[in-house]
């Protein structure tokens, strides 16, 4: 095939979005473009581009071995972060579709929001946060990485719209539907992929927790459950349906009023009976154990890192180190304490 024939095919995908998308989304010919100039692809947009970078970097595949909530390495059903990922993607880009939004930038988004989160989950981020002088926050660290750590320092240069909304993913507030706090623009695309993120997590990790026996189902509260429903895929269905529902309606993106005070409620019922509550166990605590011995270690022995990395010897102060134990999965962060603390784990497995 020619270049002027790949030419066309996307100059019909353009076309098409110009035609389809609605007004509050973003087409490809809106970008802002990317940090450093490069020339455009003969027939991928920017957000496919973007979307494809994501998914062929490094750290996209050590999702697969970085915790989603439970430490069960010796399974192989329970959500891992990068199974988590991709469900958020299936969700968000069924709302996007059904609301007309780009669905590439959508995609992109949802593939890459996950990308800083440590070994060990929500686990590895406090031990971080507490131990880095400039604490550590997951959303940050994901946009650091496609930013600066990707590609042995110089990044996966994405667009700017990509960025943000990866930024623009987490929520600190109680309502999966609150604001997001932000100087910049954020677009519709990145507001379906931050309440989307919630619902896949809110119900995945419940039928793990059931499934791990960490939560009986019986203990679910029955009311809301009625409202939302009573498996996993009814309750995901439910929530989306009232998303292009509501939003529909308005022009803007919104959730069923009932349905978003009910899953508000389920979140609050599973952070203080599932999250806070089941986070001293035997294996969180080792876990928390052995990324901050490691931390502690390599602020004390840096060059070792370099030797691993060169390019974050760049990075001044004690960045070097909070960036290379959140590059690490699960598995390599074990093996990193083996090698050189040297203790015996007796609830992490050995990984050899």
């Amino acid at each position: 095939m020619s270049k002027g024939s790949l030419r066309k095919i996307k100059s019909r995908i353009l076309a098409q979005e110009e035609e389809n998308l609605a007004a509050s989304a973003i087409s490809s010919s809106q970008t802002r473009g990317r940090d450093r100039s490069e020339p455009p692809h003969l027939f991928r947009t920017p957000f496919q581009v973007d979307r494809d970078r994501i998914i062929h970097s490094p750290s996209f595949r050590r999702l697969k071995f970085k915790t989603q909530v439970f430490i069960e390495p010796l399974r192989d059903d329970t959500r891992t972060r990068l199974t988590h990922t991709l469900e958020v993607m299936q969700i968000s880009r069924t709302v996007a579709r059904a609301l007309a939004l780009n669905e590439d930038l959508t995609e992109a988004i949802a593939l890459g929001h996950d990308l800083g989160h440590t070994p060990f989950a929500h686990i590895g981020e406090s031990v971080l946060d507490e131990q880095s002088p400039a604490g550590f926050h997951h959303s940050n660290q994901s946009v650091r990485i496609v930013e600066t750590l990707e590609k042995e320092g110089r990044g996966l240069n994405l667009t700017g719209e990509v960025r943000d909304g990866i930024a623009a993913h987490s929520k600190s507030s109680r309502s999966i539907c609150d604001p997001v706090n932000s100087d910049v623009s954020i677009s519709e695309e990145a507001l379906v992929v931050r309440l989307c993120d919630s619902i896949a997590y809110l119900n995945h990790d419940i039928e793990d927790a059931i499934k791990l026996g960490v939560l009986d189902k019986k203990d679910l509260p029955e009311d809301l459950l009625r409202k939302l429903g009573h498996k996993s895929g009814e309750r995901i269905s439910r929530s989306v349906a009232s998303i292009i529902k509501a939003s529909s309606s308005c022009g803007e993106l919104r959730m069923d009023p009932q349905i978003r005070k009910a899953t508000d409620d389920l979140r609050d019922f599973l952070f203080e009976n599932l999250y806070l509550a089941k986070s001293d166990s035997p294996i969180n605590n080792e876990a928390r154990r052995v990324m901050s011995e490691l931390y502690k270690f390599f602020r004390e022995n840096q060059q070792l890192i370099y030797q691993e990395l060169p390019f974050l010897e760049k990075i001044e102060a004690d960045q070097p180190v909070v960036d290379f134990l959140s590059l690490q999965s699960d598995l390599s962060i074990v093996r990193l304490y083996r090698k050189y603390i040297g203790l015996d784990l007796e609830h992490l497995p050995a990984y050899e």
